[in-house]
């Protein structure tokens, strides 16, 4: 596992909706404080004004089994250590982030990457998020079905839950009404606590490995649909409301092939993971933001050693101190 404050050369951060060249790289991190990639790069080109936000600090996990602290106002905090391959990804409190792992958890310390630990021994974990109650909830495929286990912080299992007839899973996440959004490669659907699956979104395209839904506080549930490199709208009847991104046009130029993690910003933005899924297209830009019409706002190249991203958290405005969670659509603090 990778110990405290190794410093690491991120990529240059670029701010701006789409600029013509990245900006410089940054130092090495030191020890003991968070840091970050790049300098920010220029704005945007004329004809590509700079978007509306920056985002001055990013955790990001990296799916060749490294964690990065991304600070783009001074890169010289900056650091990466050797996580080992994960999925999900979280900030947990305490000033810790969470990394989902294959069979169960690890933890680290958010100011210089310090592994703190973690629950281990559930074999075939998918992915790994914790609920307000302070459980931690880890998804696989077993007998037949997709199993969430809720695992107190000593690793036992309080409860479990299970939806037989599926044979994928990626990330999962509860909503505020008590039920969870699981995402089963070409479809999603929405199953309640006694392991009843009440609705179903099945995914046009492409859709394949869908990876993480997330119910907003308006009814809407927005859905980032793996290799078709969309988020997809749905109203609270199923209807498709709008198509975010996807493959060419605006978006040729940053490589959209992927769309992972994602999150609702605080003004109603999507902040996504333009995942390479593998391949090593140095081109690609894996780091954007689109705002609630669909227009790509904010870019940022990730680190220049990085292959391919799958998880990223914008820290900018969270409480570190405290347990991070989802179930309206932006981070908020567990109550």
């Amino acid at each position: 596992m990778g110990g405290g404050g190794a410093g690491a050369a991120a990529g240059g951060a670029f701010n701006g909706a789409a600029g013509d060249a990245p900006g410089g790289t940054g130092q090495g991190g030191q020890g003991g404080q968070p840091s970050s990639g790049g300098t920010a790069g220029s704005g945007g080109s004329s004809t590509h004004p700079a978007g509306p936000s920056t985002h001055d600090e990013l955790i990001l996990y990296d799916d060749d089994g490294k964690l990065w602290y991304v600070n783009n106002k001074d890169p010289s905090r900056s650091w990466s250590v050797s996580s080992g391959t994960g999925r999900d990804l979280q900030l947990v409190g305490s000033g810790r982030v969470m990394l989902g792992k294959s069979n169960g958890w690890d933890e680290y310390q958010l100011s210089d990457g310090k592994a703190l630990g973690g629950q281990h021994g559930f074999s075939g974990t998918q992915s790994a998020h914790r609920l307000a109650d302070g459980t931690t909830m880890l998804a696989s495929v077993a007998g037949g079905g997709i199993v969430l286990k809720m695992v107190t912080a000593d690793g036992q299992v309080a409860r479990s839950v299970t939806y037989p007839g599926y044979g994928y899973v990626r990330l999962v996440r509860p909503t505020a009404k008590g039920t969870f959004l699981v995402t089963a490669d070409t479809q999603v659907f929405e199953g309640d606590a006694q392991g009843k699956v009440l609705t179903t979104w099945m995914i046009p395209g492409k859709g394949q490995h869908v990876w993480k839904a997330l119910r907003l506080e308006s009814g809407n549930t927005v859905i980032a649909t793996g290799y078709n490199a969309t988020l997809m709208v749905y109203g609270p009847d199923q209807s498709l409301l709008k198509t975010i991104g996807g493959k060419g046009g605006e978006l040729t130029a940053v490589d959209a092939h992927f769309f992972a993690d994602f999150h609702v910003r605080p003004n109603g933005d999507y902040f996504v993971v333009n995942s390479q899924a593998d391949s090593s297209n140095d081109k690609s830009v894996q780091l954007l933001e689109f705002d609630a019409d669909g227009k790509l706002v904010w870019q940022q190249k990730q680190p220049a050693t990085v292959r391919s991203l799958e998880e990223a958290i914008v820290l900018d405005g969270l409480d570190t101190n405290k347990l991070q969670v989802e179930l309206s659509g932006p981070l908020t603090s567990a109550p």
